[in-house]
C-alpha cells in the first residue's frame, strides 16, 4: 500500500462519491510497509477501515475470491507500472478496469473498450470514471468481457471467467454498493494470470507442434 499506486487518490475519490450519493465500496489488498517512506501508514489504513467506507484486507492469495466479490478493478497509479499482474488477473476474470494514463496500464487498457483511462493525479477524473461504471451495470459487463478477450486473445480459452452476480445487484442502495478492488498480488501464481503471461509461448508451442504434425 504505497502512494505511487494512488491509494490516497482512490480514497479521496471515494469521499466525493459519498458526497454525491453514489454507492461504491472500496477494498484494498496488499501489505503495508511502515518502513517505506512512500507507504500509507498502517494506522491510516486501519482508521479508514473503521470509518465504514471500505476495507483494507492486506495480502491475499485468493484471487478468484476477490473477483467473485468485486465489480471493478482500479489502479490510479502515479507512475509507470510495467504490466501489473493484478490488472491481468482482473481482466482474466472479466472485470472492467479503471487505470491511469501511465506506461504499462495504458498499453493494456484502451479507453472506452476494456475500461476507462484517466489522467494520473486527477481525483475529479477518477471520480467521474467510478461514477460512470458504478451506475451502468451493462457497461461493466461489456468492458469486462472486452478485457477478458484482450487478455486471452492469443491463448487457448481454458480459463473460465469468475461468475458474476446478477447485473446491477450491488448498485441500488447504500447497503448494496458496487465493489471496487485495488491491490498488488505480485506473489500470487493464479492459473488465470499464468495463462495471460504465457500466451505467446503457448501459442508458439502449439504452432510448432502443428507444423511437425503436418510434416
Amino acid at each position: 500500500m504505497i502512494r505511487p499506486k494512488g491509494v490516497d487518490l482512490l480514497l479521496a475519490a471515494q469521499a466525493r462519491l459519498d458526497a454525491e450519493g453514489v454507492a461504491v465500496a472500496i477494498e484494498l489488498y496488499g501489505r503495508s510497509d511502515d518502513g517505506n517512506p512512500e507507504a500509507i501508514p498502517t494506522a491510516e489504513l486501519e482508521a479508514w477501515g473503521r470509518s465504514g467506507r471500505g476495507k483494507w484486507l492486506g495480502h491475499t492469495s485468493d484471487v478468484a475470491g476477490v473477483w467473485r466479490r468485486s465489480d471493478i478493478f482500479v489502479l490510479p497509479a502515479r507512475s509507470r507500472e510495467g504490466m501489473p499482474r493484478a490488472l491481468l488477473e482482473a481482466a482474466a476474470s472479466a472485470r472492467p478496469l479503471i487505470v491511469t494514463d501511465v506506461p504499462g496500464c495504458r498499453h493494456f487498457v484502451r479507453d472506452g473498450i476494456e475500461g476507462l483511462v484517466v489522467p494520473p493525479n486527477d481525483v475529479a477524473a477518477l471520480t467521474a470514471a467510478l461514477v460512470r461504471l458504478a451506475t451502468d451495470p451493462d457497461l461493466r459487463v461489456q468492458m469486462g468481457l472486452a478485457a477478458r478477450a484482450r487478455c486471452l486473445s492469443r491463448t487457448p480459452r481454458t480459463v473460465r471467467p469468475t461468475p458474476r452476480r446478477p447485473s446491477g445487484a450491488r448498485v441500488s442502495s447504500r447497503t448494496a454498493p458496487v465493489s471496487c478492488a485495488l491491490g498488488s498480488t505480485r506473489k500470487v501464481a493464479s492459473r488465470a494470470n499464468r495463462e495471460c503471461f504465457d500466451a505467446k509461448r503457448a501459442a508458439a508451442r502449439t504452432r510448432r507442434i502443428s507444423s511437425r504434425a503436418r510434416a
